[in-house]
């Protein structure tokens, strides 16, 4: 009888084992599965990243280019403005100066000649 229990007992402990088999092959093949479903989203989540990040780049050229136009209409506005200025500064000098010709023409003259005078003398001296 002793063996008739270790046969059973043998027979019991290989069904035993083969089920823990079984099981532990049913479990490997549910790990796999998860391992794929696992992967695909990191996948998806590593492509979602790339998309997120290209939409901030996005952004942020887009930001960069509307400051450098706002920047360049504004530094445009300023220069016409200091042309415009300095245009119409030169335009009443230069009215000023026609209005002190015609109403004083020999003292006009006077100043010419003088100015003259001066400028040859001192060319004529740099030249020796």
């Amino acid at each position: 009888m002793a063996d008739a229990t270790a046969t059973d007992l043998n027979g019991t402990t290989a069904q035993g084992l083969k089920n823990d088999i079984h099981q532990l092959t049913q479990h490997i093949g549910r790990l796999q599965a998860d391992l794929t479903v696992l992967a695909k989203d990191v996948g998806q989540v590593a492509k979602t990243g790339v998309g997120v990040a290209k939409e901030a780049a996005k952004h942020g050229y887009d930001s960069a280019k509307e400051t450098a136009k706002h920047t360049y209409d504004a530094t445009k506005e300023t220069a016409l403005h200091a042309y415009d200025a300095a245009r119409e500064k030169g335009q009443e000098a230069t009215d000023g100066l026609r209005n002190q010709v015609v109403k004083n023409p020999l003292t006009s003259v006077g100043i010419g000649v003088g100015v003259g005078i001066v400028l040859g003398v001192l060319f004529a001296r740099s030249r020796d």
